[in-house]
């Protein structure tokens, strides 16, 4: 594995490797010191396919943490407000 290599292209953008680890560890990172989420908590991921799905599975596995994610045309349909934190892209 070379960092500098595409290390996947969807229709949103593309990572390399480095890019992946970076944005993966640092979502890592915010999960167990900003969220104080521990070891084994359930977090809700929800997106449409996108690179930042990718680093949101990725980095809740990095946290050691379990991922349960949802298919956003269901979740948006439910409406249910304060049921969730947000991470903003630019926290990644």
């Amino acid at each position: 594995m070379r960092p500098g290599n595409e290390a996947f292209c969807l229709w949103d953008g593309s990572l390399t490797y480095a890019e992946l680890a970076k944005r993966s560890n640092r979502l890592a990172r915010y999960l167990v010191v900003a969220l104080q989420i521990g070891p084994e908590s359930l977090v809700p991921v929800c997106f449409y396919k996108s690179k930042w799905s990718v680093v949101a599975i990725l980095g809740v596995m990095k946290a050691g943490e379990l991922l349960c994610p949802f298919d956003p045309s269901k979740v948006l349909a439910n409406n249910s407000p304060g049921s969730a934190r947000t991470v903003h892209f630019s926290t990644l």
